[in-house]
């Protein structure tokens, strides 16, 4: 391990425990925040994902669906046709359900490691709710805008998945033909399908979206607290000062310099 990359680690570590016992107030409000943004917004919305797409691959389904998908997948992002769950998935349902999915696959071994990789950088996607409702309508009151953010997000995403798939080996090719492929699908719904009741499924799948939802929850309190410290040291200031070099306002500045630590916060300070 690079010696340098694990004092800065540490560094870091300490830094943020020195802030938390300087500015205790500053710190308890940010976790505060941290966790009523959890408890409110994300733990009501990703938890029945989390069930459903476990019970999904549980039954099967997703790898129904990449015998359907493989002539789209693979000639397009050069990946499975069980990745098509995920762009599905993680182009309606918003952080973090494409990274957790693409780890589901993986684990069950529908992907390797190159293609879980390529995977998670286009699919990990901000949600059509959380930029059309809660930046366009709610923070920019206007719904256009929104959509125009929306557009752009989505397909400059999607060309990532285009362009890496195309540098990327070609893999195995699908000899599986057209008119075959709901037949082979059923098929292999049956061959994957776990051999366990639908109360133990559902009973496995509520467990581990617990334990997802859990640590999505840690996340965002850290850095919710981590976020509360580089502003409160100025950081984002100077980070602000840095980005008007390249033409933008200090308050567009400022927004941009939140925003690439949270991207809600972000959104917050260029709609102010």
């Amino acid at each position: 391990m690079n010696p340098w990359s694990s004092l800065f680690k540490a560094s870091l570590a300490a830094a943020l425990a020195c802030f938390m016992i300087i500015e205790p107030e500053t710190a308890l409000e940010s976790s505060r925040a941290g966790i009523r943004l959890w408890f409110t917004s994300v733990l009501p919305a990703l938890f029945p994902f989390f069930v459903v797409c476990d019970l999904m691959v549980g039954l099967g389904l997703v790898q129904f669906l990449g015998v359907i998908l493989e002539p789209v997948m693979r000639p397009l992002f050069r990946l499975p046709g069980e990745a098509g769950f995920v762009v599905a998935m993680g182009f309606t349902s918003g952080f973090p359900v494409g990274a957790v999915l693409t780890r589901e696959l993986y684990e069950h071994g529908a992907l390797s490691g190159k293609e879980a990789e390529r995977l998670a950088s286009f699919t990990n996607n901000a949600s059509p709710l959380f930029i059309i409702g809660v930046v366009g309508t709610g923070l920019l009151h206007n719904p256009v805008a929104g959509y125009l953010l929306a557009s752009c997000h989505y397909l400059s995403n999607i060309l990532v998945g285009i362009i890496t798939g195309r540098n990327a080996p070609s893999g195995r090719a699908t000899t599986r033909r057209a008119r075959n492929l709901l037949l082979q699908a059923i098929v292999e719904l049956e061959k994957s399908r776990q051999r366990k009741g639908l109360g133990e499924l559902l009973g496995w799948a509520i467990r581990k979206a617990i334990m997802n939802v859990t640590a999505v929850g840690g996340f965002i309190v850290v850095f919710s607290v981590l976020t509360s410290a580089l502003a409160t040291l100025g950081v984002t200031s100077g980070l602000a000062h840095l980005l008007q070099l390249f033409g933008l306002s200090y308050p567009a500045a400022t927004g941009l310099g939140v925003g690439l630590f949270e991207m809600t916060l972000g959104s917050q300070a260029l709609a102010a």
